[in-house]
């Protein structure tokens, strides 16, 4: 072999192992966030518990089938940590707290007063491979539907005087999950009329396309790595991606949303915010209580940090219009 051909196929083979080694990295990453320690959720929230927000609180753990599990090697089960946060004028309502990428229940903990001051039950749940709750790996709500859906029926059957409505709230991956339980819990044969509402803060459109994003602001290559590490993750979890179109869900969901967009995310490109933005406007089962609000300014999930009082005016006007009655 002439030695320039030579040198040109080392660096071809070297290139394409580099290209290999980073996108195994990513998928890893995609897969296995890290976990929200008592350390971390010092460090960066200085919180440990609803009670470090002033917020009574029990713990709670709920069993549920594993299917991403299951589907390799028959029945399996999967542990999920919470916390219960009870009002005593719920009558029945509970707000269902779903957090995002490498957080937890600490972490969902920020949006409990708010709920609770609107006179809602609390459970901040820990998803899977996050936080105190079991699961071999997250899946940007393709298994976490199927979990968040048992957790209802559980705290339904457990609680039935506490727990006879529910809305879903999600932060960033949390969004995702929470449409994605919207959509199997509205595709059952029989009516389930616990969902009552979503609230969506910071909603992204494709799990893989935000994760790339994320690697980008690390200063990781995407370009040639990202596509496999995609194929990869799939392959090893046995998720589905893009199943979970998140403007096509909101388009064809009946329950009520509210959507909450940061208008400075850079974890979600404009052309995708748009796509969300439309998908609100062009619901098939568009109801008077579908709100809109565009954060301007704001960084991802900062919306209510940034303008408290007027988050939660839109949120109380939100809840306030739904059916909430037991």
């Amino acid at each position: 072999m002439p030695q320039g051909l030579a040198i040109i196929t080392t660096f071809a083979a070297t290139g394409a192992a580099l290209v290999a080694f980073v996108a195994w990295k990513i998928a890893q990453s995609l897969l296995r966030p890290p976990r929200m320690t008592d350390g971390r959720a010092m460090y960066f929230l200085r919180r440990l518990s609803p009670g470090d927000v002033g917020l009574p609180f029990e713990t709670m753990r709920f069993t549920v089938r594993d299917e991403q599990r299951a589907r390799g090697s028959g029945n399996a089960t999967t542990d999920l940590a919470a916390w219960w946060i009870p009002n005593p004028s719920a009558n029945g309502r509970v707000a269902m707290l779903l957090h995002g990428y490498a957080d937890a229940k600490v972490g969902a903990v920020a949006w409990a007063p708010c709920f609770h001051q609107l006179g809602f039950n609390v459970l901040a749940l820990d998803l899977r491979a996050h936080g105190e709750s079991g699961g071999r790996h997250s899946t940007g709500g393709y298994f976490e539907r199927f979990d968040v859906k048992q957790v209802i029926e559980q705290l339904s059957a457990q609680r039935p005087r506490d727990a006879r409505r529910f809305v879903l709230f999600g932060a960033s991956l949390g969004a995702a999950v929470a449409l994605a339980t919207a959509e199997l819990i509205e595709r059952e044969p029989l009516e389930d009329d616990r969902l009552i509402g979503l609230v969506l803060d910071s909603p992204f459109r494709d799990y893989a396309r935000t994760a790339e994003a994320q690697v980008e602001l690390l200063g990781a290559p995407t370009t040639f790595a990202m596509p496999l590490a995609v194929q990869i993750a799939q392959l090893v979890s046995g998720a589905r991606f893009g199943d979970l179109d998140s403007a096509r869900m909101i388009r064809e969901l009946r329950v009520p949303i509210l959507m909450i967009e940061s208008g400075s995310d850079v974890l979600v490109g404009d052309y995708d915010l748009r796509a969300l933005a439309d998908a609100m406007r062009s619901r098939s089962h568009r109801s008077p209580r579908d709100t809109f609000w565009r954060a301007e300014g704001t960084p991802h999930l900062l919306a209510l940090s940034r303008e408290p009082a007027e988050y939660q005016r839109r949120l109380a006007k939100f809840v306030g219009s739904l059916e909430l009655q037991g």
